[in-house]
């Protein structure tokens, strides 16, 4: 049980830091263009 948790909230936070790192690399390339 804790075991599925902690996987669940691995993959959670994985997809959440790419979403993170995508929308500040978006970012940093519409302020620098």
């Amino acid at each position: 049980m804790g075991k599925l948790l902690l996987k669940r909230v691995n993959s959670f936070f994985r997809s959440l830091f790419t979403t993170l790192a995508e929308f500040g690399s978006g970012a940093s390339y519409a302020i620098r263009h």
